[in-house]
């Protein structure tokens, strides 16, 4: 309401004020840091890069999209260089709020029973396993694994 002189009566004002801190606050607001769709485990590198750095032609046998269960984001990648099997790259993302993602990057780092490496960069773990058959058994390559896990890394 305004009053005969011009002046808006103190209820308005309050409004008005209200609303315009409020619009204040809502511009700079900060995004959370998984506000973005998650990427695909398969598209954080182009195919040729990944058969560059296991040594290996490879063609994605899986390509799991985001799944989001109990606020953990997730998605994985399997490439083979052929359905014999010749050599496989597995690939995991998952996301999460900080906190919990330090809790499954450690994790995954303390296990006794977990092959593969795994990296940490912001709220993103990365988990990457490059095997081959060996015997009866399957050979595990930390050393082609690390240097997968420093790319898809670096994309994230």
């Amino acid at each position: 309401m305004t009053h005969p002189n011009g002046v808006i009566s103190m209820q308005q004002r309050h409004v008005l004020r209200a609303a315009a801190l409020a619009a204040v606050f809502a511009a700079s607001a900060v995004a959370p840091a998984n506000a973005d769709p998650m990427r695909t485990a398969c598209s954080m590198l182009p195919l040729a890069s990944v058969g560059t750095l296991v040594g290996r032609s490879v063609t994605v046998f899986h390509d799991g999209a985001p799944v989001t269960t109990s606020g953990l984001e997730a998605t994985n990648c399997l490439y083979m260089s052929s359905m014999k099997g010749e050599i496989a790259a597995s690939v995991w993302l998952g996301r999460g709020t900080h906190a919990r993602m330090l809790s499954v990057n450690q994790a995954f780092a303390t296990s006794k029973r977990h092959q593969g490496v795994n990296g940490m960069r912001g709220d993103t773990v990365v988990l990457v396993n490059v095997t081959s058959p060996s015997g009866s058994g399957v050979a595990y390559h930390d050393d082609i694994s690390k240097k997968l896990l420093a790319a898809v890394l670096s994309k994230v």
